[in-house]
């Protein structure tokens, strides 16, 4: 009689772990994450832009305006920008993006492109420093 009761103990533990996991993975698929937030006063008003699900959305006045192009940012993006002279973002690695001409163009590098590195063996930082 005790193990039949350590067994519904058991798969009633069991299912309720289940039942949580796959409830957590279905919330999680569905959360939409704000990335890269902007907010400038230009003039007039408020011009705010933002990166949702990859799509750069901006608000003038007062309607909201997706990418014109919908073109997708598959990196993450730290900032926007809204300016009326046009739209840029920063990636993390420091790629600087803007729209021209219905695509994302590379604008540079924040820091410069990437940091040159070489290899070097213990041989040679030992005779580098003898």
């Amino acid at each position: 009689m005790r193990a039949k009761s350590f067994f519904y103990v058991s798969a009633g533990l069991f299912l309720l772990a289940l039942a949580y996991h796959l409830g957590a993975r279905s919330v999680s698929a569905q959360s939409e994450t704000i990335q890269g937030a902007s907010l400038v006063y230009a003039g007039a008003g408020f011009r705010a832009s933002a990166v949702k699900n990859g799509i750069f959305y901006e608000k003038a006045g007062g309607d909201v305006i997706g990418s014109p192009y919908g073109t997708p940012i598959t990196s993450q993006v730290l900032a926007t920008s809204a300016d009326p002279s046009g739209l840029g973002v920063l990636l993390e690695n420091g790629d600087v993006l803007r729209l021209s001409n219905g695509t994302w163009t590379s604008a540079g590098n924040l820091f410069g492109g990437a940091t040159q590195s070489s290899t070097q063996s213990l041989g040679s930082l030992k005779a580098r420093y003898r």
